[in-house]
């Protein structure tokens, strides 16, 4: 169980209070900005208190929009709830598959801004030390056991130096990552009044199993694809791998994403009320976990967890010990305040893992209702 810190910022934006601050500005008032400066961390301590409890709130909401998955209950019979497939009657057509991209994203870091008449905000929420060492297992155990069940389903399992090999695969190389591959990804909050992103942003540790590169296949998570405007263009050069290999090959990339919070914001405007909730959810993101097969003929399978599945175990101990600091520039007045709270790390990795194989049975479970 290791500690954890979780920040808040809060920046106020000073006009006149400028003024009147160069005319106090000398030693004799001193002792007064001291005792300013400590009613304002009192302030922000227990506005930072009354935010957790209103988190609290937030969380019993969501978790109302986001129920616990059943893991008392074989995933496969589950697949039809969680498991949306596009083309499935192209199955037939896939008798050979080449794994070209399986990677695991875990999601380390969410933050989020809000900016309001008077003020901005931001919440930074993380995993402590990250264990990539577990995270690579998962992955392995994973990939090995999606190998064996399509090969299970009579499909031919063409090995990755096949595809390695391919003039086009080659072509990927500048936006090709070894594992892990940490980077920067879109921020998965929710905007309360529809404007703006929220100012969100993330953290993100990308796994694939040993000897598999990485690459950005999922376009929703990363601001920018890598490669740029003039780079290679990914999925018609996973297409046009499928020509090298004669059109016989079909390829499928998995793509899972772990995350641990969700986290809703009054937007980007001046007319709100700058206004963040946090709810601290361990769960797969719907839409961004999917099977997807690609072939050089035409249409293929593409299998996409439709919601969430969550876990029913919290992360995160109490939030308490509300802690502020104050720094004070030209314009404005920044308070941080954190609040140490316990990672359950165990948890975290052994439910991590048993999500991400629930959804890849659940995955097989409906390539085998279409086969």
């Amino acid at each position: 169980m290791a500690s954890i810190f979780t920040p808040t910022r809060l920046t106020y934006t000073r006009c006149a209070a400028l003024a009147l601050s160069a005319l106090l500005a000398t030693t004799a008032h001193a002792g007064m900005f001291d005792m300013i400066d400590n009613l304002s961390k009192k302030i922000a301590e227990g506005s930072a208190a009354a935010e957790a409890e209103v988190d609290a709130k937030f969380a019993e909401e969501m978790r109302k929009e986001m129920p616990v998955y059943s893991f008392d209950i074989p995933a496969p019979d589950q697949s039809g709830q969680y498991v949306k497939m596009k083309d499935g009657d192209t199955l037939e057509d896939v008798k050979k598959v080449g794994i070209v991209n399986f990677s695991v994203e875990f999601v380390v870091e969410n933050e989020a801004t809000a900016v309001g008449s008077q003020q901005s905000k931001s919440k930074v929420r993380g995993i402590p030390n990250q264990d990539t060492a577990k995270m690579q297992a998962m992955v392995e155990e994973l990939y090995t056991k999606t190998v064996s069940d399509l090969g299970a389903m009579g499909i031919e399992i063409v090995p990755f130096e096949t595809i390695k090999a391919t003039k086009n695969y080659g072509d990927l190389a500048e936006v090709l990552h070894a594992s892990p591959w940490e980077t920067e990804t879109k921020g998965n909050v929710d905007v309360a009044n529809g404007g703006g992103s929220g100012g969100a942003k993330s953290k993100s540790i990308l796994v694939a199993p040993a000897g598999i590169s990485i690459f950005a296949d999922n376009s929703k998570r990363f601001a920018s694809i890598p490669g740029g405007l003039f780079g290679p263009n990914i999925p018609l050069k996973v297409v046009k791998i499928g020509y090298d290999l004669n059109r016989e090959v079909v390829l499928l990339s998995v793509n899972m994403v772990v995350d641990f919070s969700v986290m809703q914001t009054s937007g980007r405007s001046l007319l709100n009320v700058a206004k963040i909730k946090t709810a601290d959810i361990h769960h797969l993101q719907a839409d961004n976990t999917y099977f997807k097969f690609q072939s050089a003929r035409g249409s293929a399978p593409l299998l996409t967890l439709k919601k969430a599945v969550v876990s029913d175990k919290p992360l995160f101990s109490e939030a308490k010990n509300f802690k502020a600091e104050i720094e004070s520039g030209i314009t404005s007045t920044e308070t941080s305040t954190t609040s140490d709270k316990s990672f359950y790390a165990d948890t975290y990795y052994a439910r991590s893992g048993e999500m991400l194989e629930a959804a890849r049975q659940m995955f097989i479970a409906e390539l085998k209702k279409a086969k």
